[in-house]
């Protein structure tokens, strides 16, 4: 504080004790002495005190100014000082008004002032400047003091000039946020908790179905009706709900995308309060997506079928990939995931120390100055420590600026050309011959057409005839059958980069042809036999073929046979009628002679039945094939040959189909010699693990080969001779070949055909063995003459009305009781009512495909769930439906193929009833 007195203390008490003593009043001056002292002790109290007062207000935070009523400054502290850049003599010496900037309200100051000093605090926000009229915003607050018996005013005034600054530029970013809002194509709308608007940009306003006056208070998901009916669960009520972001993408009835995403906003509290929506019409994104998953699974495809590493990397020191192709794996040891983004390991941690140094040092130099495209040859140190050499090749991709941004390339093992260099390095002959036992033929092919290097194949492509004319001349003049396609696609290769593939054929031998860039002047063709995948893709084709004739024969031979049923049945009928000695027996009998030739085709028209399966049992073919054979050729020239060793391993078959297969081959071979001939059968074991391999099979495998010495087949009609209904002969069916592949394709088998015009043919079929397995033991159905006859009770159910007739009365005369039964769901109804009257029937005849009903199948389900001992044989027409196939695990005791004979029947039934549970 500053203290102004026209006297010094010390000197005035001096005179006045002087003056005392020299006037003789001791006693008064000595008190007056006293006093004095005392006065001084207070005086020394005093100046301690404001001495005290201002080395706190020196050191409080805040600048601190005190004013007389006049607005004169008396104090100020450092603070104050440091602020405006003044000495406590130039503060001192100045006032309120000399320190407010020209923007603040100086008018207002006396107004202030006078309310002040009525005792009433004051405080607002304050404009200053300093001496080099700097301005500062504070914030001051007035209290009136009273200090040396009389009022003052005390200003604590804080710099609030940083804070000023961040309001300014947050209200600025608030609206400039605002501003955002507003020209964003989203729709964005802010809401409370209710979900009811309190704001909404532009695009929100004009897309939705209410004015902007309405849109206000509404609910939100009233603006957009159209759009809300198709949300299965509101993600802004779920923001709400949760507290966290959520989103949905929905599609519109219009096919237009939608993302809807909520944003919730929390209070101080943490509370949510409202929430904000987001809705963006992302219809031509999710296009574009689409688009680019597309032309990225081309890419991929185009990727995976070049050979080795294709890859977009970071030009840094660790070669940082940010796409590398699975090729990787063939080279490295290490999948390509581990690759990107240096995920589990670094491509330069595979590359050779050495190598990676000089590769480093040497590709800015190639790239930056230059642009150009880089080639490099160095060590990969592959997962298994061994060394793989490889070549890449690449180009830098740049910014506008041309800064580099990544690289990409493709990286080739070239191990094998290394070694074969190093090894081989004087010897071009011995470097050839390592490239030729590559089995494709592979040209390069400059943009003129001219060949400037090629590989030929072994042994030679017959699309290249004369391999001397192929070294640096015109691909016309070298290979005039692919000239033209090669030159159409070399110009699409080298203007797009984008290979290209087409196929051509040569006599029986089929090619594919690729064409890649090799460079901007220069192609690769690869010239590559698809002869085998051609024929693999022709025997596909076929069998599709005869499983669609499948369906249509297996209708056609149920039918007939159901026919042929009716028609065997009677004739039977009319023999045991007639007697032996009647003079209609006979031509009864060449009547049955010539339905058992029609029952052969029906078997033949099964073969092709879609759905159908062998009844297979593993057998020893020996005996099958040498009676099948023998039957065939007997009453023909023929001199039959057998080869089949003792120990022929047991395969699982039909053993009644694989004899048809042997009868229709030997039939043919007979056909083709009418003049008599040979026909050598040789069968034999095939152990892939002794080194033989079947196309067919992996797997042990026996091998048949019928060769005959007859005509031949003409090459030109070997690709159809499988094919049904394809035949030669005048009066052939065109099923026999047919049948032998279907059924031998049903074996899980193989069967292939040579022939030489003049000099027979030779048919191989290899079908999967089991060596060391038993034989299944044969189950013979034929009638026991000892077993005594017992009359039974029988349950037909077939749904053919003739069939019930015919077979009732055959019943009858095989002197059992027999109840008939149209469908599954009456003979189950028939059943369970002499069960339950204490009668059940002794056996059921159940036909297993009924038209428009439950067949014997479902109606044995329901049989068995009533009696679980019922004794039932399953009749079909589909000799080889699955349920025949293993009647037991349906829960039969024997099955009859349609059509059948009395004598059939019989044994069936007889066999039956003594297996009976």
């Amino acid at each position: 504080m500053n203290a102004h007195s026209n006297n010094d203390p010390d000197k005035l008490r001096d005179k006045i004790i002087g003056l005392g003593e020299k006037s003789g009043r001791k006693n008064y001056y000595t008190e007056l002495k006293k006093r004095l002292t005392e006065l001084e002790t207070i005086q020394e109290t005093l100046r301690k005190s404001e001495a005290n007062l201002k080395s706190i207000l020196d050191n409080i935070q805040d600048a601190i100014v005190i004013h007389d009523e006049h607005g004169s400054i008396i104090y100020a502290n450092h603070i104050w000082l440091d602020m405006h850049g003044v000495s406590e003599e130039e503060c001192l010496s100045s006032d309120i008004y000399h320190f407010s900037s020209n923007i603040a309200p100086v008018n207002k100051l006396p107004v202030i002032w006078k309310s002040v000093m009525n005792g009433a605090n004051q405080r607002f926000e304050w404009t200053t400047v300093d001496k080099n009229q700097e301005i500062y915003y504070c914030d001051v607050i007035l209290t009136r003091v009273y200090l040396a018996a009389d009022f003052y005013i005390l200003a604590c005034v804080r710099n609030i000039t940083e804070r000023k600054k961040y309001e300014e530029a947050l209200l600025k970013s608030e609206q400039e946020k605002l501003l955002i809002l507003s020209a964003v194509e989203e729709r964005v709308i802010y809401m409370d908790k209710t979900q009811t608007v309190i704001w909404a940009n532009s695009a929100a306003i004009r897309s939705a179905t209410k004015s902007e006056a309405e849109i206000l208070g509404a609910k939100c998901y009233d603006l957009w009706p159209e759009l809300c009916k198709q949300i299965s669960d509101c993600p802004v009520k779920r923001t709400i709900a949760s507290g966290s972001i959520q989103r949905e993408e929905i599609r519109t009835d219009d096919g237009k995308i939608f993302d809807i995403q909520g944003y919730p906003v929390i209070n101080g509290q943490g509370a949510v309060i409202g929430a904000v929506e987001v809705i963006q019409d992302i219809t031509d994104r999710k296009t574009s997506e689409e688009k680019i998953r597309d032309a990225e699974e081309r890419y991929r495809t185009l990727v995976a079928n070049i050979p080795g590493i294709v890859y977009r990397c970071l030009n840094d020191e660790n070669w940082t990939m940010l796409y590398i192709s699975d090729g990787v794996e063939n080279i490295t040891g290490y999948p390509a995931a581990d690759f990107i983004s240096n995920n589990s390991r670094s491509f330069a941690s595979v590359i050779d120390p050495i190598d990676n140094l000089r590769m480093t040092a040497t590709k800015d130099i190639e790239l930056i100055p230059e642009r150009r495209e880089y080639n490099k040859e160095y060590r990969i140190i592959h997962k298994d420590g061994s060394i793989r050499w490889v070549h890449e090749s690449g180009t830098g991709v740049f910014d506008e600026n041309g800064k580099i941004l990544y690289l990409d390339g493709v990286i080739i093992d070239v191990t094998e050309q290394k070694k074969a260099e190093n090894a081989l390095r004087h010897s071009e002959s011995k470097n050839k011959a390592l490239i030729n036992s590559i089995p494709d033929t592979m040209l390069i092919i400059n943009k003129k057409g001219i060949i400037n290097d090629f590989k030929p194949s072994s042994p030679p492509c017959p699309l290249l005839p004369d391999l001397e004319k192929v070294h640096c001349r015109s691909i016309k003049e070298a290979a005039p059958l692919i000239a033209d396609s090669v030159l159409i696609s070399l110009d699409s290769v080298l203007s797009t980069g984008t290979p290209r593939s087409f196929e051509q054929q040569s006599g029986n031998q089929f090619f594919e042809l690729r064409v890649i860039k090799v460079d901007s002047d220069n192609v690769l063709v690869i010239i590559r036999d698809v002869t085998e995948s051609r024929k693999y893709a022709e025997n596909l084709l076929k069998m599709q073929r005869l499983e669609s004739l499948g369906v249509l024969a297996g209708g056609i031979a149920h039918d007939f046979n159901n026919l042929l049923n009716g028609i065997f049945g009677n004739i039977d009928m009319a023999i045991l009628a007639a007697g032996k000695s009647s003079e209609a027996t006979p031509f009864l009998e060449e009547a049955m002679s010539v339905l058992d030739r029609a029952k052969d085709l029906t078997r033949q028209l099964l073969t092709f039945s879609k759905g159908g399966s062998p009844v297979k049992k593993t057998v020893k073919l020996k005996d099958t094939i040498i009676k099948a054979a023998s039957f065939a050729t007997k009453g023909s020239k023929t001199e039959l040959y057998f080869s089949i060793p003792d120990d022929l391993w047991p395969c699982e078959v039909d053993a009644n189909q694989i004899a048809q297969v042997i009868d229709n081959l030997c039939i043919n071979a007979v056909q083709a010699m009418q003049n008599g001939g040979t026909l050598k059968i040789a069968v034999s074991n095939l152990d892939t693990d002794n080194g033989e391999k079947s196309e067919a099979q992996s797997l042990p495998c026996i091998r048949i080969s019928v060769q005959d010495s007859g005509q031949g087949i003409p090459q030109d009609i070997i690709p159809k001779i499988f094919d049904p209904f394809f035949t030669t002969k005048p009066n052939g069916n065109g099923l026999g070949l047919a049948t032998v592949y279907s059924i031998i394709n049903k074996h899980s088998g193989s069967v292939e055909v040579d022939s030489v015009t003049g000099q027979g043919t030779c048919f191989t079929i290899q079908l999967p063995a089991q060596p060391g397995k038993a034989e299944t033991e044969k189950t013979v159905q034929a009638e026991d003459e000892s077993h005594p006859f017992v009359k039974a009770k029988i349950l037909l159910m077939d749904d053919e009305a003739f069939i019930i007739k015919l077979i009732s009365a055959v019943i009858k005369e095989l002197g059992h009781d027999v109840t008939g039964a149209k469908n599954g769901d009456e003979a189950a109804d028939i059943y369970k009512a002499s069960f339950e009257s204490g009668q059940p029937f002794d056996l059921l005849i159940l036909d297993l495909t009924v038209k428009g009903g439950n067949g014997g199948k479902e109606a044995m389900e329901k049989i068995l769930a009533i009696d679980p001992k019922a004794n039932a044989i399953v009749s079909s027409g589909y000799s080889n439906d699955p349920v025949v196939a293993d009647y037991k695990s349906y829960g039969f005791s024997g099955y009859i193929s349609k059509p059948y004979k009395i004598n059939e029947l019989k044994a069936a039934i007889n066999g039956a009833l003594k297996s009976r549970k």
